[in-house]
């Protein structure tokens, strides 16, 4: 045997096992026929070591003796060696010469279509974007001088963006505008500009983690401040500021990216008042503003009567890529003069400037922004009443948080982690974020599940889903000691739960 192979990914092993706990025989023995399977059908090698029996325990979600039970059965069976203190490790036959026909349960690795991967929103190609794809653009007379390879961007794009952010409310003039390879590219430019390890930045409590991990990995300290059904709650925000020096907020006031919480007007102005008078630079995340089902789009923070008086303690990050196409990797960062230049020159020396051929396609996708825009939230309306109405079959008495726009559905589930959750689908080939993944903590209780998956591929999706929760609630009425367990409810579910109303 050789002591130098691989450790075998729990994940990876996870997928290998399939939907391996239906039947009626004992959890253990229906793990332990699995995993001889995969050992006998050559898919683990020779002194592979297996994850520790409390990893495999809390991925599939079963008591650690399940586990222990199914390693020693296969040790009797011969299939692994056991050794106290250098864990369980395969003993596996010879690899036939000619494979045999591939398990199903190791189709995601060999069918892509057998699995579902639904951890990140990607809308799917609009007959409108298609068309504008296909026209042909005369480049000649843009492609001409020093400014075609400017670090800020092609000056035409970036008129043509301040023209549609003055259309929205904020006067802006092209030496506002900083052209990105999307949002989180200009995020990650101000995280450079702005955070050491002495920097204390503020987000909301649950939010999509780009920002975070971001500035987690320059080293600064992220503070995480708590929602309500009307986006964060600025009470707390107003404390934390008291108590911290903090760099700057980053916020993603509407439509919000997991939760679909949308600040209210007032409140927004409020926000913005909030910041400007503690001297706090304050960052809005406006890719999801024009995603509204019902058309009105809000205010960008920065066109607030408070922050007109402060304009340097505004930026707006904003892009092209959940409203049109994912393939177009073009935002921008809309600030004053003076940081738009720090960040021209930090861009330069970064990845130079934006490629040409994208923000092209960026100038044709502005000019037709009403009517991308339009056929985006039609789709994205339509997918969110689909779920809202198939979800009790799925999960009954799940809740759905209601949204006004946005592209994801938030769910929580009446019992059972979100981790549980997502832990058991993917043995039905169906991967699934949990509120952790956007910053709850590990016993939170919902998915999220995104409102750009094709429709053709949304039954498939809840099918898999409703049977991964049948298997779950299975488990958990067969899994020993299983007394309740009283749910974590972050601090939107705790508003909401207090009777305040939902957005």
């Amino acid at each position: 045997m050789d002591h130098t192979a691989r450790r075998v990914n729990p994940g990876r092993l996870q997928l290998l096992l399939g939907a391996w706990s239906e039947g009626r025989d004992p959890l253990y023995r229906l793990l332990t026929d699995r995993l001889e399977q995969i050992v006998t059908a050559g898919l683990l090698d020779d002194g592979d070591r297996l994850p520790s029996e409390r990893e495999l325990a809390r991925r599939l979600s079963v008591a650690r003796g399940t586990v222990v039970r199914a390693y020693d059965e296969l040790a009797r069976r011969g299939r692994v060696t056991r050794t106290r203190g250098s864990g369980t490790n395969v003993r596996a036959t010879p690899r036939p010469k000619r494979a045999e026909a591939t398990p199903a349960a190791t189709a995601a690795f060999v069918e892509p279509t057998w699995s579902l991967d639904l951890r990140i929103a990607r809308p799917s190609m609009l007959e409108s974007v298609a068309d504008l794809l296909d026209r042909p653009m005369s480049v000649a007379p843009l492609m001409a001088g020093a400014e075609a390879s400017d670090p800020a961007g092609l000056p035409q794009l970036r008129e043509s963006i301040a023209d549609l952010m003055t259309r929205e409310g904020l006067s802006t003039s092209p030496d506002h505008i900083l052209v990105t390879n999307g949002a989180q590219h200009g995020a990650t430019l101000l995280a450079m500009q702005l955070v050491d390890r002495r920097a204390h930045v503020a987000v909301e409590e649950v939010t999509w983690p780009g920002f975070a991990d971001t500035v987690g990995r320059i080293g600064g300290r992220i503070h995480r401040v708590p929602m309500t059904p009307t986006g964060i709650d600025l009470d707390a925000l107003a404390s934390l500021q008291q108590r911290v020096d903090l760099s700057f907020v980053a916020l993603n006031p509407h439509h919000h990216n997991p939760t679909g919480t949308t600040m209210p007007d007032r409140r927004r102005e409020e926000l913005s008042n909030l910041t400007t008078r503690a001297q706090t630079l304050l960052v809005e995340d406006r890719v999801l503003a024009r995603l509204s089902f019902n058309g009105r789009v809000p205010l960008p923070l920065a066109a607030h009567a408070a922050a007109r008086q402060r304009p340097d303690l505004h930026v707006t990050l904003d892009s092209l890529t959940k409203v049109a196409w994912p393939g177009l990797r073009i935002g921008w960062l809309r600030a004053t003069r003076a940081t738009v230049q720090q960040l021209r020159t930090l861009r330069a020396i970064t990845d130079f400037a934006p490629p040409m051929q994208p923000q092209l396609t960026a100038l044709a996708f502005v000019d037709h922004l009403d009517q991308i825009v339009e056929e985006r939230t039609t789709q994205l309306a339509s997918r969110w009443t689909e779920i809202r109405d198939a979800l009790d079959a799925a999960i009954p008495d799940a809740q759905i948080h209601h949204a006004t726009g946005g592209i994801a559905c938030w769910i929580r589930l009446p019992r059972h982690s979100g981790n549980h959750l997502a832990a058991k689908a993917a043995t039905y080939g169906l991967t699934i974020p949990s509120g952790s993944d956007f910053g709850a903590p590990d016993d939170d209780q919902h998915i999220r599940l995104p409102l750009t998956i094709d429709s053709s591929e949304l039954q498939t999706a809840l099918e898999r889903l409703q049977h991964a929760w049948r298997s779950l609630e299975t488990s958990a009425l067969g899994r020993a000691g299983g007394g309740d367990h009283q749910p974590h409810l972050n601090s939107h579910d705790r508003a909401c739960h207090a009777g305040e109303p939902a957005t």
